[in-house]
């Protein structure tokens, strides 16, 4: 499993972003950033992402895609096109938007069971078992669950619809693919040589060319535009690209940081004698933001693009960019270490009016022209959503309030000795981990504006909500890496669901820690490195396969 490496959240293979809180996790080539599954809520908080990949980690040989782990499932066979497509389960799934908008996505990548059978699994319950005549490395569903990108062990490249009733084949000697997208996705071919497949136009564009390797890059939230540096130039590929263009000369020391999903925003930094310049191009010639202390530049920019956040790790001035201004340099004592709004996450906020920005143990309200007001001290993680704002202070005290402008109204003490904790993203459910000398790993939950919190189970080491918040699946009993999987609505007795979970795998197909109640994959009963695979439907959980290699 990937997650995450600022908030713990699991990430589909290949994401170039992290969905809760903004964080660029491209990864250096050949791997992802493997973490142990957190024991958080369902909105972590964030810390400065890194958003590049340094050159000095890409292969010498040239541009180098992850590698999508080989990842199932089993039952009425049609034969297509070399394929045989094997339906399981069905029906199943749902969750409703419950006021938050949220992106519906499968486990997207296939999985393999002990015969080396491939699977691919939908958000609905539905199994699809892959069969080539060539045999299959792996493949990958698209997050809409439009498309099916297939190859094979002899290094065939093939895209099918769902259904595998239409295949086309898309290249030879493919090495490998990913940053799949619903737009298309990447791949590389035996060559070194690196292409961008689209879906709408059925065809790649070549991104590489014969003067050069491609060292860092950036992908745009949807995995397709991409920033990267070629050799000596700064280059860009739009959305709807044919091909790469030079935006402008570079040395060795440039950093992609960002591009927009249609291509026509891209910024960057420059590094000289721990210096970092910070560069933007919107259509135009270059033009130059400002300049920090540092070598390690960083930035966290709005769901609308309209405002961004450059610094570098270790400064304690940031530059505060809002589109059409020029840039402001703030400062705060300890630099950043989380960047929010009234509405939540920056990445996920849109017409930023001011800033709530974590330094230290201090949290502070930033305006835009970089005017900051201290809210609370001794602060160690906080969690914002509809104007509602959550903090755990040092001594472990959880407090709730709301967002005022120079001062958090109506504060309250919730509770103390209070660990690990999460805010739904719609203000209205907290979930917290109590650890005390007499009871250890207590789970609760409150509504805001409710009497008291309350008290859901013991011995429990992780949970998902679901996206109204009122719902929450949990693992307790845990021994090692499996525990029993219980789900329960906020008040009311929690039902078992199943014995032997294997935690890691817990999966609806919504990110953001949520889960579907009506519908989500588990694996259990773990046997010399294979299990076995359920689908949990609402009311009961149903077996879809043995002998899976999780």
């Amino acid at each position: 499993m990937v997650y995450c490496p600022n908030c713990g959240t699991e990430l589909r293979e290949g994401a170039a972003f992290c969905p809760t809180c903004g964080q660029a996790v491209a990864a250096p080539a050949g791997g992802g950033t493997e973490t142990p599954a957190y024991p958080a809520g369902p909105a972590a908080e964030e810390a400065p992402p890194p958003a590049y990949i340094p050159p000095e980690e890409e292969k010498k040989s040239g541009f180098s895609l992850k590698k999508l782990l080989p990842v199932i499932i089993a039952a009425a066979v049609i034969v297509v096109a070399g394929l045989v497509l094997i339906l399981t389960l069905g029906g199943g799934g749902g969750g409703g938007k419950s006021g938050v908008e949220l992106d519906r996505r499968s486990e997207a990548r296939c999985y393999f069971d002990e015969d080396e059978a491939a699977f691919i699994r939908f958000s609905d319950g539905t199994c699809v078992k892959l069969t080539m005549n060539d045999g299959v490395e792996t493949a990958y569903l698209t997050p809409d669950e439009k498309n099916i990108v297939v190859l094979t062990e002899e290094g065939d490249l093939y895209v099918a619809d769902k259904s595998l009733k239409k295949m086309k084949k898309v290249e030879s000697e493919v090495a490998d693919f990913s940053f799949v997208s619903d737009k298309g996705f990447y791949y590389e071919t035996e060559d070194e040589e690196l292409f961008r497949y689209s879906f709408k136009s059925g065809s790649a564009v070549k991104v590489t060319d014969d003067t050069g390797e491609i060292g860092g890059y950036a992908l745009s939230r949807n995995d397709f535009a991409m920033l990267y540096v070629l050799d000596d130039k700064l280059c860009r590929l739009s959305s709807d690209g044919k091909s790469g263009e030079k935006l402008t000369g570079v040395e060795d020391n440039c950093t992609p940081l960002l591009i927009s999903d249609d291509g026509k925003t891209a910024v960057w930094a420059e590094s000289d004698s721990g210096e970092l310049t910070f560069y933007s191009w919107e259509g135009k010639d270059k033009q130059k933001l400002g300049k920090l202390e540092g070598s390690s530049p960083r930035i966290i920019a709005s769901a609308d693009m309209k405002l961004m956040i450059l610094y570098s790790s270790s400064s304690e001035v940031f530059l505060i960019w809002k589109k059409g201004k020029e840039p402001v340099k703030a400062k705060l004592p300890d630099g950043i270490s989380g960047v929010r709004t009234g509405d939540g996450p920056l990445a996920r906020s849109s017409g930023v009016k001011e800033l709530y920005i974590q330094s230290g143990d201090a949290l502070y309200r930033v305006s835009l022209d970089g005017e900051k007001t201290k809210l609370a001290s001794g602060v160690r993680s906080y969690s914002i959503a509809d104007g509602k704002i959550i903090y755990v202070k040092q001594d472990g005290s959880l407090r709730c309030g709301k967002l005022g402008k120079d001062e958090i109204k109506n504060e309250e003490k919730l509770d103390k000795d209070v660990g690990s904790y999460g805010f739904t993203l719609n203000g209205k459910y907290i979930y917290y981990i109590k650890d005390t000398e007499k009871d250890d790993s207590v789970l609760y939950g409150y509504r805001l504006g409710a009497k008291a919190p309350v008290k859901i189970d013991d011995d429990v080491y992780d949970w998902r909500v679901s996206l109204s918040g009122d719902t929450v699946v949990y693992f307790t009993d845990v021994s090692g890496s499996s525990g029993d999987l219980r789900i329960a609505k906020l008040g009311k007795e929690s039902t078992r669901i199943a014995a032997d979970v294997y935690r890691g795998t817990l999966t609806s197909g919504y990110y953001y820690n949520y889960i579907d109640p009506k519908g989500f994959w588990f694996f259990k009963d773990i046997d010399d490195g294979y299990a076995d695979l359920y689908y949990w439907n609402g009311k009961s959980a149903k077996k879809a396969a043995e002998a899976i290699d999780y």
